[in-house]
């Protein structure tokens, strides 16, 4: 009967060995005859190696766009504050300047700082120019901005919007007239006709900010 306990033992750990996906177990003989049984713990086979790539490579797929949408998402509502913060900054100047807004487009500077004291919020935090953050140089500005409007503009006059069409998700943030901040579709499939509308508004100071990058060295 105590001959059969060690062979009794090693079939029961063999079949836990088994279960927990470990190799077969290797019995040694000792110098008084019995068996010792000893298991060697396996690894992952490469089948299951590339299932799990396999795996994570699928979830990472998934997954890293709907990050970047969430995260441009939170860079577009910053923004909106900011084009909000502007919109407050010009109806204080305007209070001050018998109703006109600063004459110069796509410029703050008469905003700052008694208007306007956190100069960084004229930068979008989703701009791509290629100076400080921390500290932006004056007349520097992510902002398209039509200069010589007045207070008495209504809803549907764009007064500022961001630099890039697509800047934020296909679209792009707009201060209006009465002082609300609206996003707008980028792209006509989406947006209609107000989108086209809107951005239309922005022609001529568009195109005086990219001149004025071309002579910048």
């Amino acid at each position: 009967m105590s001959r059969q306990r060690p062979a009794i033992a090693g079939r029961i750990l063999h079949d836990r060995c088994a279960v927990a996906r470990i190799r077969p177990l290797r019995q040694r003989p000792t110098a008084a005859g019995a068996r010792t049984v000893t298991a060697v713990p396996g690894g992952f086979t490469f089948l299951e190696l590339c299932v799990c790539i396999a795996i994570i490579a699928i979830l990472a797929a998934i997954l890293f766009p709907v990050f970047a949408r969430a995260r441009e998402k939170a860079r577009q509502i910053s923004c909106a504050n900011n084009l909000d913060q502007i919109g407050t900054a010009l109806r204080l100047y305007a209070a001050d300047n018998r109703g006109h807004y600063p004459p110069t487009p796509n410029s703050f500077e008469a905003l700052v700082p008694r208007y306007l004291p956190d100069r960084r919020v004229v930068l979008c935090p989703s701009g791509t120019r290629g100076f400080s953050r921390i500290k932006p140089p004056p007349g520097q500005t992510d902002y398209l901005y039509r200069g010589g409007l007045t207070d008495e503009e209504t809803a549907r006059t764009a007064v500022a919007a961001d630099g890039s069409r697509l800047r934020h998700n296909g679209g792009f943030n707009t201060l209006f007239g009465d002082g609300h901040v609206k996003w707008m579709s980028g792209s006509t499939r989406w947006g209609g006709p107000g989108g086209d509308a809107v951005w239309k508004q922005f022609d001529s100071v568009r195109a005086a900010k990219q001149r004025s990058r071309a002579q910048t060295p």
